[in-house]
């Protein structure tokens, strides 16, 4: 699943219209940048894609003061049929953001457990300095770029929708410290690994 095309077709939906620049604007205000890895250049990239296969189409062109002039999107018919089938594959199941430690572990054949703790202590310092850049952000409502103020209503409403997602974060990582807490204390499992490579370099050598 591409899913830099998916959140930029998801992000141009619930705008109605916008640029590369406000899709790359709300993926860092709405954390998604913390596990999703989208660069700006995927972003631009997504763009130029999904108007070739007319997923979406130009509506415009927006100067605001010295910025450079922003070419403004919509999402098409084509491109709601599209998003609604990744939106569909998302919610069947999509953690890109806690896979990785795992696939480390399932092809080590060189790291001795000693190494291994010391990837997993690395790991939980990151991750606890995630959780409390999740548990401190606050999302800016008054946006001095865009000049926009959201009604009190639809702040507190938007506050609770982001306390949900943060939640959803928070919950994820505080499982992948418990997992990787686990691995930390039973690291003596994976020498086997190590082992049998030494035993292969032995046997090659005889």
């Amino acid at each position: 699943m591409n899913i830099t095309k998916f959140v930029t077709l998801g992000l141009l939906g619930q705008m109605y219209e916008g640029s590369g620049y406000d899709i790359i604007h709300e993926i860092d205000k709405r954390l998604l940048s913390m596990w999703t890895d989208i660069k700006p250049g995927s972003v631009y990239n997504a763009l130029s894609t999904l108007e070739k296969e007319g997923a979406i189409e130009q509506t415009g062109k927006e100067k605001d003061g010295s910025r450079p002039t922003k070419t403004l999107y919509k999402i098409t018919n084509k491109g709601q049929d599209e998003y609604h089938k990744l939106q569909e594959e998302s919610f069947m199941g999509l953690f890109p953001a806690y896979y990785g430690f795992n696939l480390a572990l399932v092809c080590n054949h060189d790291k001795n457990p000693d190494q291994i703790k010391e990837y997993g202590e690395k790991a939980i310092i990151k991750i606890d300095g995630l959780l409390h850049q999740i548990d401190s952000y606050q999302y800016k409502f008054d946006d001095k770029e865009t000049k926009t103020e959201l009604p009190t209503e639809v702040r507190d409403k938007f506050s609770k929708i982001l306390n949900l997602y943060k939640a959803q974060l928070s919950f994820h990582l505080k499982a992948e410290k418990q997992w990787i807490t686990e691995v930390i204390n039973n690291a003596e499992l994976f020498e086997i690994f190590v082992d049998n490579l030494d035993c292969k370099n032995k046997e090659e050598k005889l």
